[in-house]
């Protein structure tokens, strides 16, 4: 309707080109989310001719493309453009320039480069902390991912000290469930366990399931993946029966989410063969990994 509307370039239909590609890409085909993205890039570009917010914002979505496709040098390029960018647009702190700064650190991890990832993910959560005086999902969110950061880095114990400041924030925020504590949760099981202390690992990734349980009636991708988080924990804690019991969980989960073919399917048949090695089963572990064979 909007390309019928308005036969030439119109930021109405820039925007519904952008929410077109946005939407492919939530369904899992971002070669069509590119696809769409890309042309409203392009008519944006064609209306504004210097810098503007709305040039900026889709090459980030761009960036995120190629991200989804494996092109991460590709999504760095167009993020470290609309970086650019918005800086020539905002000369002090903003909340669309903290973001992208977070962005362009994930694309940095993306591409192996842990260190540089840090150094734009803290730049980004600086500037949040500048912007916002008390708790805000925003900075919760960046501490979260400053403490990945460390935690790629091999500096578990500092990984855990910012995830756990954003548990705090976090709880502060959200009196009862909600998908960032459940997040939040398992991740610093996830560094407890980096750390050699499964028991305080399992502690948290337990509550994380419970969250997600709550959260979520049925079958859901991330109770599925907690599942498997918790299956490691007792993996390390050497009960391996209690390991697959829940890695058969999440299998059957993951059966239900998606009836064909499916890598999540296939990595967790992978993990239940590997707990059918540590109990010794080595015939049904060969079983479940030629399945995930023939998946892959």
């Amino acid at each position: 309707m909007c390309r019928d509307v308005y036969k030439v370039s119109h930021p109405d239909v820039a925007r519904v080109l952008n929410n077109v590609g946005l939407s492919y890409d939530a369904l899992g085909d971002s070669e069509k989310g590119l696809e769409f993205t890309v042309q409203g890039l392009k008519m944006y570009r064609d209306l504004y001719e210097g810098s503007h917010p709305d040039v900026a914002r889709l090459l980030d979505n761009v960036g995120y493309s190629y991200d989804s496709l494996g092109d991460a040098r590709k999504g760095l390029e167009c993020r470290l453009q609309a970086l650019e960018m918005y800086r020539d647009l905002y000369k002090g702190s903003h909340p669309d320039l903290a973001r992208l700064l977070d962005n362009v650190g994930g694309s940095y991890d993306k591409l192996g480069d842990a260190r540089k990832g840090l150094e734009f993910t803290a730049q980004g959560l600086e500037m949040y902390r500048d912007l916002y005086e008390a708790s805000h999902p925003d900075v919760g969110r960046l501490l979260d991912n400053v403490g990945y950061c460390y935690y790629k880095l091999g500096d578990a114990r500092k990984g855990l000290e910012y995830r756990l400041q954003a548990l705090e924030m976090y709880r502060d925020l959200y009196k009862f469930s909600h998908p960032d504590v459940a997040r939040v949760l398992n991740n610093v099981g996830d560094s407890y366990d980096k750390l050699g202390d499964a028991r305080k690992g399992l502690e948290y990734r337990l509550q994380a399931l419970e969250m997600c349980r709550d959260l979520y009636k049925g079958s859901h991708p991330d109770v599925a993946r907690v599942l498997n988080n918790v299956a490691y924990s007792y993996d390390n804690l050497g009960d391996a029966r209690k390991g697959l019991e829940c890695r058969l969980q999440a299998l059957e989960m993951c059966r239900d989410l998606y009836k064909g073919s499916h890598p999540d399917v296939a990595r967790v048949l992978n993990n239940v063969a590997y707990s059918y090695d540590n109990l010794g089963d080595a015939r049904k572990g060969l079983e479940c990994r030629l399945q995930a064979l023939e998946m892959c």
